[in-house]
């Protein structure tokens, strides 16, 4: 008797839990999802429950018995540049005291706001006047004292020669650059550049700290959450000239061992940090939490690292909901391929404003269940148990008084 009641038991909870097997292990409900189409921004404490391609995401709706996947795209803005070379012909080359005149012309007035010039000469640090004329009569001064560089020894490879400054319209351009030496210049590209940054949103930092190893630098930039990351910027506080290699790696993984847990590192990029450049880095998305920079001082004084900025692309969903129910977004797992939707392409057909849905509180899936639903299950299997032992043990009793 007993051992049949025991084997019900078993059977009950098995069919209570396991009778909807998921690979998802989180969910969030969604409110409000009465329009067709709903955009939704996935919060930073959802990354890191994601896959690296983002595959584990599905939207589900319940209405009665029957249950609805309503498709969705992944979306983000793109940063989208473009550069109109300008046609010219050099006019004028002339020297005076003041240093080495450089005139163009454009033929007809252009509107420019970079020069790439080019020099025979590996060693040099000069500073450079631009103005613009419209008759080679009355010139306007475009920016002052620009600095140009350029550093090639057993140690660096660096050149920084171009300007950059604010659109400026004009037909003649003249360069003066401040040199007692020849410059031996090459040539010049003069464009128009145009740069349409998508959508960033800074990431907050948990902490910011440096610290010197033997000849290197190493600064930790630590994440509130592993986040999608795609720029850095580095700030610093010293006032001399400076021109550091750097490395920048970011924290891909890590494995717990008897010593604790072992970080793993992988390498983002190389490159430099100087105190002519922004110090600015733009690289395709990495997930991580932690971002570890290494600048190689060689005999050179630490530098004196100031802050940081940090920044991601600002992820969204376009779901279509067909039909009214009670949707959810569930998300984490380790085998899920990305779904196959025909929105996909048909992107042009999504309306371009689109009402923001809510998430809801992550909640936890046991087997699909919600920690909450499966909770109650427990509950109810416990006070299931119980009546079956007490009308078990009843039986017992009520047997033994009629034999008596």
């Amino acid at each position: 008797m007993n051992k049949n009641i025991f084997s019900c038991c078993l059977l009950f909870i098995s069919i209570t839990i396991f009778s909807k097997p998921s690979d998802f292990n989180f969910r969030r409900e969604i409110t409000p999802a009465a329009n067709k189409w709903q955009k939704i921004i996935l919060p930073d404490e959802m990354y890191s429950r994601l896959n690296t391609e983002f595959s584990d995401i599905r939207i589900f709706g319940f209405k009665g018995n029957d249950t609805i996947e309503a498709p969705y795209i992944i979306d983000f803005d793109k940063d989208v540049s473009s550069e109109k070379r300008i046609e010219f012909s050099v006019i004028n080359k002339s020297y005076n005291s003041n240093g080495y005149y450089f005139t163009f012309d454009a033929g007809e007035t252009k509107t420019i706001n970079k020069i790439q010039l080019n020099f025979s000469l590996d060693n040099f640090d000069w500073r450079v006047d631009l103005e613009g004329s419209m008759d080679l009569n009355e010139w306007f001064l475009i920016s002052k004292d620009s600095r140009i560089v350029s550093m090639k020894n057993e140690y660096a490879d660096y050149v920084f020669t171009t300007l950059r400054f604010d659109y400026s319209s004009y037909r003649y351009f003249r360069l003066l650059i401040k040199s007692n030496e020849e410059t031996k210049f090459q040539n010049a590209i003069i464009s128009e550049e145009k740069v349409n940054s998508g959508n960033y949103r800074i990431i907050k930092t948990s902490a910011d700290y440096s610290e010197k190893k033997r000849n290197n630098t190493e600064i930790n930039i630590i994440l509130k959450h592993a986040v999608p990351v795609s720029f850095l910027k580095l700030n610093f506080s010293d006032k001399i000239d400076f021109y550091r290699s750097v490395v920048i790696e970011y924290l891909f993984d890590s494995i717990k061992t008897e010593k604790g847990t072992r970080p793993y590192f992988q390498h983002l990029l190389s490159g430099y940090v100087s105190s002519l450049s922004s110090n600015q880095f733009s690289f395709d998305d990495i997930l991580t939490k932690h971002i570890r920079i290494i600048i190689r001082n060689q005999d050179n004084q630490p530098l004196n690292f100031a802050s940081s900025e940090v920044k991601g692309k600002i992820y969204s969903l376009k779901a279509r909901f067909d039909e009214d129910a009670d949707y959810f977004i569930y998300y984490g797992s380790k085998y899920s391929s990305a779904p196959n939707y025909d929105i996909v392409n048909f992107k042009d057909k999504i309306p371009g404003n689109i009402n923001e849905a809510k998430l809801s509180e992550e909640e936890i899936l046991i087997a699909g269940i919600s920690q909450k639903e499966s909770n109650k299950i427990w509950l109810w299997v416990v006070i299931s148990l119980l009546i079956v032992t007490i009308g078990a043990f009843t039986l017992k009793m009520l047997k033994n008084e009629n034999k008596n």
